[in-house]
């Protein structure tokens, strides 16, 4: 009995050592001011970079210098696994990045992997910005004391190949870089490929030596680092759309005085629509071209073969990952914009 006494006594302590560190974020002092930090783990003229960058510029202009922004870019604070967690702590203020990365911890953001579920760029912003799909999307986060301020893009994720790429059979036995996300396997498992997940640090270098055919990521990143001096193709396939997102702990954020929110929200708001813009400034084809690859589309045909392939293999993989409320939330937003777009283009 003395031991189980001592041992549930070390546990207790254990736990709430755990749990101090959400009670101690970062909090403006006498003066008003706050210094906060935001990090990433990726290039700085990626749209993660301009997110980050200029997420901090705004917000220290509508506090009129009360809120001092220190950004640290290409995983100067660690992975971007590990700046998640650390903002799950509330070591850090603020991460940007997409959620591949949180899927570990939050299953229900495997939602966002749905291949082949917008029809273009447009109706896919419309959908994620859906205030319904919003608020069932947002509940996981904040029980892991996360708040998602935003939901930006990168547009869409399309590949890069030494092979032609043009009919479905094209794309059996290709050996393809992934992100390290189960369902990013499956979307490539799914048409026969031959899915290897690797840090992108190490994809040139695999290219290079020919141990990887492909890699597959959203056209700026391509040119970011320079796939173009190892692969001829630049396929669109347009499987995934990749979210570029800005996350805080929730804890500090609702500490914080309303005010300081306020700020916060409105340059969130700001961002967004330029994040966008700079987004699709920099994602265009024609880079590539003038970069010395050779772009290839899909016909309708093939490009239909593989959509369909994907929602009847990978959709319910997701539908089981994230649950049905969401997928169907996320669904009827995607379907709803749709609408809307149409509407708007007639």
């Amino acid at each position: 009995m003395k031991r189980l006494m001592i041992l549930l006594t070390i546990m207790m302590t254990i736990n709430l050592s755990g749990c101090q560190g959400l009670t101690e974020v970062a909090s403006p002092d006498e003066e008003g001011n706050l210094t906060i930090s935001i990090a990433y783990d990726g290039q700085q003229d990626s749209v993660t970079g301009y997110v980050a960058s200029e997420f901090g510029k705004v917000i220290e202009e509508k506090s009129n210098g009360l809120i001092t922004a220190n950004i640290y870019p290409q995983g100067q604070l660690g992975s971007d696994k590990d700046l998640l967690q650390s903002t799950i702590s509330g070591d850090l203020e603020f991460v940007v990045q997409g959620h591949s990365t949180q899927v570990m911890n939050i299953a229900e953001a495997t939602v966002l992997d749905m291949p082949y579920l917008f029809p273009n760029i447009e109706v896919a912003r419309m959908a994620l910005d859906d205030e319904n799909f919003r608020e069932i999307f947002e509940s996981p986060y904040i029980k892991e004391d996360l708040k998602v301020l935003m939901i930006s893009d990168m547009g869409y994720r399309n590949t890069s190949s030494n092979k032609k790429l043009e009919t479905l059979e094209d794309f059996e036995g290709l050996n393809i870089r992934t992100a390290e996300s189960p369902v990013h396997i499956e979307v490539w498992k799914a048409l026969g490929a031959n899915p290897t997940p690797m840090n992108r640090g190490e994809v040139f270098l695999a290219l290079q030596q020919g141990l990887l055919d492909a890699q597959e990521d959203p056209y700026i990143n391509h040119l970011l680092n320079n796939y173009q001096e190892v692969q001829k193709y630049a396929v669109s396939t347009s499987h995934l759309f990749h979210d570029v997102m800005l996350l805080t702990n929730n804890v500090f954020f609702e500490n914080l005085p309303a005010e300081y929110q306020g700020w916060i929200l409105e340059a969130c708001e700001e961002v967004l629509v330029t994040s966008r813009e700079y987004s699709d400034s920099v994602n265009n084809e024609q880079d590539l071209i003038d970069a010395g690859m050779e772009v290839i589309h899909l016909s309708d045909e093939v490009f239909n073969q593989i959509s369909e392939i994907q929602q009847q293999q990978v959709w319910p993989i997701v539908r089981e990952r994230a649950g049905d409320e969401l997928v169907d939330a996320l669904v009827d937003a995607t379907n709803k914009a749709i609408e809307e777009y149409d509407c708007m283009n007639k």
